[in-house]
């Protein structure tokens, strides 16, 4: 039996050939964060009628659409319902429901006109068919609320066929021809890569502008949490823009507009608009170029919305952070905040908590979870020293790269792919707040010694494609690849951590695209200082890290107990490999050899095989990926990322830990005095308790359980271990 879409799709060729494209896959971008699900059109085309454009949706459905019972045929102002299955995650047995068909199409229509903005200044007509399988005599039924919207027999399809004008060859409509960007190739799971960039480019603007729903200010301070992927950056840089402009952008179903801030700015103590001084720092420099090129991308955005009008601006002031405030500074933007070491946090706390009711002062951070878990699980402590508890805006759906990517690098970092050993783990409430899985994803199911991690998310085209993240064997193969096309220098990032080819000459690599050598002993701080920020269409990883799995952790004694140097340096590796993957936001290719370390090349093999291709449940119409982590023997928790200058988080948190357990009181951190301490002589507890002031037996109690065992006058601390102590009486040591 003929299927009726073949049926519509073929009786639309018989009579305007190479006019339709099929399978369209377009994310509304007013939908709500927690709203993953596409829309997806079954054919269109395009057609013109008095001058204007027309583009027409047609919504097959292989069943008969009802009115208001399955006894009650469709009419002009009836309802227009079809039953359909839905097996959700956790249920076996799919359940029965009817769907609005209007209201669908209805959606697709709106999805459809926010990507035509993105195309052409003159967004076309929509209309809407829906062809299903009733045989009634009546066969055009015109919705007696909007004329464009009709529900036909196939019979009633070609009687509209007939009535329709000029048709627009797919070639010949520039609408069309960029939807169509987004057509897989079979034989890759994805389309073409430069018709993929491009296609995903137009689709960005849309999300993009989504991001803007998200500004949620509070009162005199504000931070914006989220991972890599987010939009942390774009919401951050569109809220730098309202405080700027004293403007924000209004959205009313598809109509956009300014409107003014200043009661809102008023209501949340920021400063009037010609009084605000706006300051904007980073602690990395490509961080702060980054936002420079985010704030005239945001601009460019916004300028198109009102073209005859433009607000004036009180132009912020971008700079690397220095530890220094100017004093005519009101509002301050930190981008990447948990790069802040503990003592620029305590000036950034005097800063906001010093002056006068009369003079508003406002803050404005953005913070990386992924990249700050070394500190802390709560958003309440994003800087030492100010809650943002009820001030804060937690982001969780991923959109600036496809979900293969980001799982790919969330693997990697907590070694959730690796053959045996330990592996970072978190409580399924963790991984829905904090890593993007919304309320219809199950991400931790236990079966069989695995957890199942689950995802439907649509916001991105890459999440309907396959093949992503791919693995090459050798330099020359992926250069061969990449040579098909003419990628722009900014559109491809190759990070070499380990030469693959002692032979391959780099020089065409270095010359083409973006070239990083992460080989040597300062891969971290180059990567922290060259790449950090910047976004990439397509990322290269060339080899993988050496200390990637360190030898010594291969015996699972090695796992037991506390994690050793090594392992922590291996963390610290895995961390800065998820900030180079994290860069990709369309293709990610890993290229090994066989001097890959076996450990390393079988934990890529399984991220490859399980992140190639989604999974398709029944009755379900979209995609959902999964993929299997092996219950580990040893778990380990965030806190393992923790660096040499952030040590003395770590043992704040040990030690607030054990206070908790105690029901003890921690004393607060702030405000600090300076001490001055001789750094030449060891810092023991005799010597310490003389410069603080304090008996060795508070000094005891301080410490975290495995030193309090050690109190003895000979136990020695390192300087961020004394420091830990010092900042639980208010005092902040430094170099004498």
């Amino acid at each position: 039996m003929l299927k009726l879409t073949d049926g519509v799709r073929d009786k639309f060729a018989s009579v305007y050939p190479f006019s339709l494209i099929s399978n369209i896959i377009l994310y509304r971008n007013d939908r709500k964060g927690s709203d993953l699900f596409a829309n997806e059109i079954d054919h269109l085309f395009h057609h013109k009628k008095d001058g204007k454009d027309h583009l027409v949706i047609v919504e097959v459905k292989q069943r008969e659409i009802y009115g208001l019972s399955p006894s009650h045929p469709p009419t002009s102002k009836s309802p227009w319902k079809l039953d359909y299955c839905t097996n959700g995650f956790s249920k076996k047995v799919p359940e029965r429901k009817s769907k609005d068909i209007r209201a669908q199409v209805q959606d697709q229509a709106l999805a459809l006109k926010q990507f035509c903005r993105n195309v052409s200044r003159c967004v076309p007509e929509i209309e809407c068919w829906i062809v299903d399988m009733r045989q009634e005599p009546d066969h055009v039924i015109a919705d007696a609320q909007d004329q464009r919207l009709k529900l036909l027999t196939f019979i009633g399809f070609e009687m509209q066929l007939e009535e329709i004008g000029h048709v627009v060859r797919v070639e010949h409509s520039d609408f069309l021809r960029t939807l169509r960007l987004g057509t897989i190739a079979p034989d890759l799971g994805h389309p073409e890569i430069p018709n993929a960039i491009r296609f995903i480019s137009v689709c960005r603007k849309s999300l993009d502008d989504q991001m803007f729903r998200f500004f949620k200010p509070r009162a005199e301070r504000y931070a914006i949490n989220g991972c890599a992927g987010m939009g942390k950056s774009m919401l951050l840089t569109y809220s730098l823009f309202v405080f700027a402009s004293d403007h924000e952008v209004s959205h009313v179903n598809d109509h956009v507009e300014l409107r003014s801030f200043s009661k809102s700015a008023k209501k949340f103590g920021i400063p009037e608009h010609p009084e605000r001084r706006i300051y904007v720092y980073a602690v990395k420099r490509k961080q702060v170029e980054a936002l420079r090129c985010y704030w005239h991308r945001i601009r460019k955005q916004i300028a198109k919305i009102t073209p005859g009008y433009q607000p004036a601006l009180q132009n912020p002031v971008f700079g690397q952070w220095r530890a220094c405030i100017p004093k005519d500074c009101n509002i301050l933007v930190i981008d990447e905040a948990h790069d802040l070491p503990f003592e620029d946090q305590a000036l950034v706390a005097e800063w906001l908590n010093s002056g006068n009711a009369d003079v508003g002062k406002y803050l404005l951070v953005a913070c990386d979870r992924n990249q700050a878990l070394k500190r802390t699980d709560s958003h309440g402590n994003i800087i030492a020293g100010i809650s943002f508890s009820r001030h804060t805006t937690r982001l969780n759906r991923v959109y600036r790269c496809p979900f293969p990517v980001y799982a790919a690098s969330m693997g990697l970092l907590f070694r959730w792919f690796a053959p045996g050993g330990g592996k970072v783990m978190l409580k399924n409430q963790k991984v829905r707040e904090y890593f993007g899985f919304g309320p219809h994803s199950f991400p931790m199911v236990k079966r069989n010694g695995q957890m199942i991690l689950t995802m439907r998310n649509d916001s991105h085209p890459g999440n309907n494609w396959q093949q992503t993240v791919n693995q090459f064997r050798s330099s020359k193969s992926i250069t061969a690849h990449l040579s098909q096309f003419k990628f722009k220098r900014d559109e491809v990032l190759w990070a070499r951590f380990q030469k693959t080819d002692s032979e391959f000459d780099y020089s065409e690599v270095q010359r083409k695209y973006t070239f990083i050598d992460l080989s040597g002993p300062d891969a971290i701080e180059e990567a922290d200082s060259y790449i950090k920020g910047q976004e990439f269409p397509l990322v290269v990883v060339e080899g993988l890290p050496e200390h990637m799995n360190p030898p010594e952790l291969t015996e699972k004694d090695e796992w037991e107990g506390s994690p050793s140097e090594s392992e922590y340096e291996m963390w610290r590796i895995r961390r800065c490999l998820y900030m180079i993957c994290t860069r990709a936001w369309a293709f990610l290719y890993f290229v090994t050899s066989e001097d890959t370390a076996a450990t390393s090349r079988r934990e890529l093999n399984t991220l490859i095989e399980q992140l190639s291709r989604p999974v398709r449940r029944g009755c379900e119409s979209g995609q959902t990926w999964e993929f299997k982590v092996e219950t580990p023997r040893t778990a380990r928790v965030p806190l393992v990322f923790r660096d040499a200058e952030n040590e003395l988080t770590y043992w704040e948190e040990e030690r607030a830990k054990q206070a908790e357990e105690e029901n003890r009181e921690v004393v607060p951190v702030s405000p600090l005095r300076v001490v001055r301490i001789d750094l030449n002589r060891d810092l023991d507890l005799p010597y310490l308790s003389s410069v603080l002031g304090i008996k060795r037996k508070a000094l005891i109690r301080l410490l975290p359980n495995n030193h309090a065992e050690k109190t003895g006058d000979n136990l020695r601390l390192t300087l961020q271990q004394a420091n830990m102590l010092a900042k639980r009486v208010g005092i902040l040591l430094k170099s004498a």
